[in-house]
């Protein structure tokens, strides 16, 4: 499972990122956009780590990729 951000944290989405389709989330397919490199602060770290930021009202979902880093 990848890192999932809301796209009300991110600014500005370059055109050029790839788009995902996210399944499991509710009845219909969601798409994404995977921005890579993405700083991910959590207290006096940062981690650069490839996102999918969508339409949602959690903040950010922490991926298996991350938590198994």
């Amino acid at each position: 499972m990848i890192t999932l951000v809301s796209s009300s944290l991110i600014s500005h989405i370059q055109e050029n990122c790839e788009s995902v389709v996210l399944k499991g989330i509710g009845p219909q397919p969601v798409i994404g956009k995977l921005i890579k490199n993405t700083a991910i602060s959590i207290g006096h770290t940062t981690m650069y780590w490839d996102v999918c930021v969508i339409d949602m009202t959690d903040t950010i979902i922490l991926g298996l990729d991350f938590l198994n880093a």
